[in-house]
């Protein structure tokens, strides 16, 4: 004759932000979660597999880093996880009404329970035959109790802490109190200080709408799998160095070097960087992008002082809308594998100024003019023809290289 077979299904971690209809729920449904010591509750669904009567009054159970089995979740429990009253005073005992259920599932649903243990541990009996229900717990972790990287597998008992028949699912839960990183403002003001993020065990995201590193000798850092986005960043003393190191889109609306002997780098693998304005303000300053297969855009790349240098390295496309050399003795350097590099405005009105393209490919140029003397335009190119270019006033232009 069949028995009664009664399983745990689905899971899906909460907020402790709302009513019973309105909390938020964190992730999707079956995601285990990082959290930090903070009050959390838990829908989880059980279901009576072979329709047959089964009375169950559910507990919430523990085992905590996959040692020393299950065991009931009370109030005073002391290694970690506690019931807990929740902050929107729910009744520890309410139903859970089906019309308001929100795991997805197929088959009967019958009226479920929340379970905070204020009032008393564990559920009423709940009748499942051929049934699922939802059931509602509320929890927190506590950190006095734990260090990072503790974590606790969750299941369904009775309240004499039997297990059910079966778990398809066990949801887990992770010690993490900083998983999370999100930054509105962050000033560093002494020297000379580090800000660092890097996470274990998850990927996060780190919004930085402004970070100032306002004294000298001071780094910015950020090691994690991660998106960052950087609306303003701004070094205002020296020498101070932003380094973005990743695999990921970095864009930066607006970069600005205020101090002298400042240096800004990109060191990228696969990616695109996107400039809409990088200024060197500054004498003995350098915008550098090493890259591997990147695509560079700079619609505006201003030199404003003498001696500075602005830099690309690469082995694929760049594309410069205006170039423009302001002061004296400044060079503007492509050194290229394969690229086209498209020059439609290049402007050198200083003395001397050097323009120089080491290439192995194509050059193409609509627009070259040397405004001072001496000035020099250099292009050296191997295996490719060059197209016809001019010298204004006392400028010289050479070409180098085969076909030329």
């Amino acid at each position: 004759m069949t028995s009664a077979n009664t399983t745990q299904e689905d899971f899906w971690f909460r907020n402790d932000d709302g009513s019973l209809t309105a909390a938020t729920y964190m992730g999707s449904q079956n995601d285990n979660q990082y959290l930090a010591g903070i009050t959390f509750r838990i829908r989880i669904i059980a279901e009576e597999n072979n329709s047959k009567n089964d009375p169950w009054a559910f507990q919430l159970g523990a085992q905590k880093n996959g040692t020393g089995g299950y065991t009931l979740v009370t109030t005073t429990r002391t290694d970690g996880i506690q019931y807990t009253n929740d902050a929107n005073s729910i009744a520890d005992g309410s139903t859970i009404n089906t019309a308001d259920f929100d795991l997805t599932w197929t088959g009967t649903p019958v009226d479920g329970e929340y379970d905070d243990a204020q009032t008393t541990a564990g559920t009423g009996t709940i009748q499942l035959n051929g049934q699922y229900t939802e059931l509602e717990f509320c929890v927190q972790l506590v950190a006095g109790s734990l260090t990072s990287g503790d974590y606790f597998d969750l299941q369904v008992l009775d309240t004499a802490g039997g297990a059910l028949d079966g778990y398809n699912q066990t949801p887990r839960v992770y010690f993490a109190p900083t998983q999370t990183i999100s930054m509105g403002a962050v000033t560093l003001t002494a020297s000379p200080q580090a800000l660092t993020a890097s996470t274990t065990g998850g990927v996060v995201t780190i919004p930085m709408s402004e970070a100032t590193l306002a004294s000298a000798a001071q780094a910015l850092s950020v090691d994690a799998p991660i998106t960052i986005s950087i609306t303003e960043v701004t070094l205002t003393a020296s020498p101070q160095s932003l380094t973005v190191l990743s695999t990921v889109s970095v864009p930066m609306s607006e970069i600005t070097l205020t101090g002298s002997a400042e240096t800004l780098t990109l060191a990228l693998g696969e990616a695109t960087v996107t400039m809409v304005e990088a200024t060197l303000a500054s004498a003995a300053q350098i915008l550098a992008v090493l890259a591997g297969e990147v695509t560079i855009s700079l619609s505006a790349a201003t030199l404003a002082s003498s001696a500075e240098t602005l830099t690309l390295s690469l082995a694929t496309i760049v594309v410069f809308t205006e170039a423009s050399l302001a002061g004296s003795a400044e060079t503007l350097v492509v050194v290229a594998g394969e690229v086209t590099i498209p020059l439609s405005a290049i402007t050198l009105s200083g003395s001397p100024e050097a323009l120089v393209v080491f290439l192995a490919t194509i050059i193409s140029m609509s627009e070259i003019t040397l405004t001072g003397s001496p000035q020099t335009a250099t292009v050296s190119v191997e295996g490719v023809g060059l197209p016809s270019f001019r010298a204004t006033a006392r400028g010289v232009l050479r070409g180098v290289g085969r076909g030329v």
